[in-house]
This record gives C-alpha cells, sequence and structure tokens, in this order.
C-alpha cells in the first residue's frame, strides 16, 4: 500500500474547522488570564551607568634605557571585577538606605547587570528594582565606586609609582657620593703618573745600555777578529801602516761606544806605531779586547741591576691604573644612574597628573519611567499563542487517537459477520 494514502489530513482539517471558535476562545482566555496576572505583578525598573575606559594619549620618555611596559587592559574582566564580593561588600558598606532584599551580597548581585558595551572599553553597570529612584541611586553609587576601585588599582601611573623611583634615587645618590669620595680620597696617593714616569726612565736606559751592549759586542768581534790575523802573521815582518790603520780604528770604534761605561783607551799617534813592532801591535789589541771584556761585564750587571726596578714599576704603575680605572668605572656608572633615575622621576611625575589615563563615569543613571517588566500586552501575546498552538496539537492528537481506537476496532467487528 502506498503510504500517501495512508497519511490523509482531511480528517484533522476538518475537526481543527469545525472547532476554530473552540481554540480561539482558549487562546484568548489564556491571553486574558496573562495579561491579569501581569497587572497584579509589582513593575520592575533597570538604570545603566556607563564607564569608560581610556589609554593615555601622551608618552613621556625622557630616556629610552629604562622603560615602563604597559600591560595591556583586562577589558573582558572587568565585568566580573564588577561584581565581586569584595566590590559587592564595599558597596553595601558605603550605602546604609539599600532595601532589605540588597543587603546580602546574594540579593544585591541578583539585581546587578555588569556588561560591556560594543567596543570592549565601555562599561554597563545595570541595577534593577521595583523601585525607579532606588535603582537610578544604586547604579550611581556602583559607577562611582567602580570607578575610584579600578583607577586606585589600574592607573599606569601613581604616586607609589614615583615614589619607588624617588627611593632609587636616594640610593643613586648616597651611591654616587661614596664613589666621589673615594675616588678623591685615591688621588691623593695615585702615582700611577709618578710610577709611568720613572718607568720611562728606566727603559729608556735599558734601551740604551742594550744598544751600547750590542756595539760592544760587534766591536769585540771586530777586534778578536784583528787580533787573530796578526797573531797568524806574527815574526813574519814588521807591521804593515794598514795593521796601523786598523789598529787605529777598533780604538776609535771603542772610544765612540763607551757613552755610558767610559773605558780608558791610549791612541796611540801614528809617528810612534811606526817604530812598533807587530808584537806591540798585539799587545794594544789585546788590552783593548780585555778593556771591552770588562765594560761588557759592567754593563750586563747595570742591565741585571735594572730588571728588578723595571718590573716593581710595572707593577707598581699597573696596580694604580687599575685601580683609578675601576674607581672612575664605579664613579662613572654611579653618576650615569643618578641621572637615568632623575629623569625617570620627571617622567613618572608628568605621567601621573595626566587625568585623561583611565577610568572615567561617561554617564550617569538617570530616573527610569519605563518598566522592563512584567509587559501585560507583551505577556498577553506571548501567552496568547502558546494556549493557541497548544489547543491545535491537542485538537490533532484527539483526532489521532480517536482515528487509530477505530482503526483496531474494524477487524474485531468483522469477524462477528458469520460466512
Amino acid at each position: 500500500m502506498d503510504v500517501q494514502e495512508d497519511l490523509d489530513l482531511r480528517p484533522y482539517v476538518d475537526v481543527l474547522l469545525r472547532r476554530w471558535w473552540q481554540i480561539l476562545v482558549i487562546a484568548a482566555v489564556a491571553a486574558g488570564l496573562l495579561f491579569g496576572a501581569s497587572q497584579l505583578l509589582a513593575p520592575t525598573y533597570r538604570a545603566t551607568a556607563l564607564v569608560t575606559i581610556t589609554d593615555s594619549r601622551t608618552v613621556v620618555q625622557f630616556d629610552p634605557r629604562i622603560q615602563t611596559i604597559a600591560d595591556r587592559q583586562p577589558l573582558r574582566a572587568y565585568p566580573e571585577l564588577a561584581r565581586s564580593d569584595a566590590m559587592l561588600q564595599t558597596l553595601i558598606a558605603q550605602n546604609g538606605a539599600l532595601p532589605d532584599d540588597m543587603r546580602t551580597v546574594e540579593g544585591l548581585r541578583d539585581r546587578l547587570i555588569a556588561e560591556a558595551g560594543n567596543d570592549l572599553s565601555l562599561l554597563r553597570l545595570s541595577v534593577t528594582h521595583e523601585n525607579p529612584e532606588t535603582a537610578a541611586r544604586v547604579a550611581n553609587a556602583w559607577a562611582s565606586l567602580f570607578v575610584a576601585w579600578a583607577n586606585d588599582v589600574y592607573r599606569p601611573a601613581n604616586a607609589e609609582q614615583v615614589d619607588f623611583y624617588r627611593a632609587q634615587l636616594a640610593d643613586a645618590d648616597t651611591t654616587l657620593a661614596g664613589a666621589e669620595a673615594a675616588l678623591i680620597a685615591f688621588q691623593e696617593r695615585n702615582r700611577s703618573a709618578i710610577g709611568q714616569n720613572e718607568l720611562d726612565v728606566q727603559l729608556e736606559a735599558q734601551a740604551l745600555y742594550l744598544s751600547e751592549r750590542r756595539d760592544l759586542n760587534n766591536l769585540v768581534r771586530d777586534v778578536s777578529g784583528l787580533l787573530e790575523q796578526m797573531r797568524r802573521r806574527q815574526g813574519s815582518d814588521d807591521p804593515t801602516l794598514a795593521d796601523q790603520l786598523a789598529l787605529i780604528a777598533v780604538q776609535l770604534d771603542a772610544f765612540s761606544t763607551q757613552a755610558t761605561l767610559p773605558v780608558t783607551l791610549q791612541l796611540e799617534s801614528a809617528t810612534f806605531l811606526e817604530g812598533q813592532s807587530r808584537a806591540g801591535l798585539i799587545a794594544q789589541l789585546e788590552d783593548l779586547l780585555a778593556s771591552l771584556d770588562t765594560t761588557r761585564r759592567e754593563l750586563d750587571g747595570a742591565l741585571a741591576a735594572l730588571e728588578p726596578r723595571i718590573l716593581s714599576l710595572q707593577q707598581e704603575t699597573l696596580s694604580a691604573q687599575t685601580e683609578a680605572s675601576r674607581l672612575q668605572r664605579d664613579y662613572d656608572i654611579a653618576s650615569e644612574t643618578v641621572l637615568l633615575l632623575s629623569r625617570k622621576v620627571q617622567e613618572e611625575q608628568i605621567a601621573s597628573q595626566e587625568v585623561v589615563t583611565g577610568f572615567r563615569l561617561a554617564s550617569q543613571a538617570s530616573r527610569p519611567t519605563e518598566a522592563i517588566s512584567p509587559r501585560p500586552f507583551l505577556n498577553a501575546v506571548i501567552g496568547g499563542g502558546f494556549a493557541l498552538l497548544a489547543a491545535v496539537a491537542g485538537l490533532i492528537a484527539l483526532t489521532w487517537w480517536r482515528g487509530a481506537a477505530a482503526a483496531s476496532a474494524r477487524p474485531s467487528e468483522s469477524a462477528e459477520v458469520p460466512a
């Protein structure tokens, strides 16, 4: 059998058309009852105050090395904070003329509505009550209390911040005074410049000794070479003019190198040298070589005596320079810290005087003139509509039940008819 044949809507339509007046009567009675009941209820009024949250329009920053990181405003948390227990207890304590049903935190919270506006920086604080004056008065008191509390907790620059930086500045001034006193006291015993001058003199003397020793070594090498040559030709013939001139040359070289530690040298004239034998020249060269060796040993002794003094002066000078550098660094840091904190104190003082930043009461609640509930006409329309739908559903259900009962009774009746 087709499903469409089983589903027949005509009985339901017929019963609705025949019973329409009953449906309307039920809807009218329900609407009337709800209208009358709404008239008996006390009207409820809502008063709303607006609180706005403004950010700082001025950024005061004299020095970028200390930056105040501004926390993001917890805009979504403000409605919940406005209805917190601490806030409501303070509101009850500061408003002794509250009605009896608003003297407890639970009873007051049931009357308060806190919600954000279309912009999260706008907060609506609403109070519902049967008395419009009470609703407006409590809403304004609530808004004023919340603004004062929020400004005290969340304002970006306040007196506590200024006091904090002032205390830091006072400590920095004390540290700077100590650094200045230590630096001045050190300058009274600072021997770094004196030690450096002495060290320069000793290093200059050491350089001169080393230069002379180098020249002496070269001269000793030349004299030794000349002496070896004359010894190899000893007894062969008389000294030549070249030998005599070589002796005079090395004697002159030896004399020119004795600026610091002079050595007594005997310079023979050319006439005297002409009558000397090669053995006499060799003796003079040996004497000269001995004098040069003596001078070289004296130079080595002078250099050895200079080394401890140079090392001591280096240590003393470096120690004084290190201490001076440390004290100067402490003074520079303390001075810079004082300057930095002085600028920060000025920044906070200027920022704390800005009246735009923070929470402000944008609009006070006025006395409401129209009740938000109950609404008799709206309640009557809604109640009548629900009653109408209930009556239609009831008739349809009754019709279906009767049809199902009739269909179940047909087989038993046909069974009683004789074949």
